[in-house]
């Protein structure tokens, strides 16, 4: 959506890209470009698939998305892949992570 925080956007795609059973792709309803809160052009590149997970744009600061992220991951794809995406991120998931 307009307006989506690119940092916490780029976070949550490098995480999901890092299982390596995941397919990140740029989607969007409308074809038109969308424009991240601080002025970055998005282009879709295809249409959001129903059953897919969407990344989700929101007031929550980057870190809360990021564990967000890490929480679907391991619901889909168990405990394995979060932590080699944790590991490859050099993120400490744990609890005490400030937000």
């Amino acid at each position: 959506d307009n307006g989506i925080d690119e940092v916490s956007l780029a976070l949550q795609t490098d995480a999901w890209g890092r299982t390596y059973r995941t397919k990140v792709v740029t989607t969007h309803p409308d074809p038109a470009a969308i424009r991240s809160l601080r002025g970055l052009v998005i282009v879709a590149d295809a249409e959001a698939a129903v059953g897919r997970y969407v990344i989700q744009s929101g007031a929550k600061p980057a870190v809360a998305k990021l564990n967000e992220a890490f929480a679907e991951m391991g619901r889909r794809y168990g405990p394995g892949a979060t932590r080699l995406a944790t590991l490859g991120m050099e993120y400490d998931a744990s609890p005490n992570t400030k937000e």
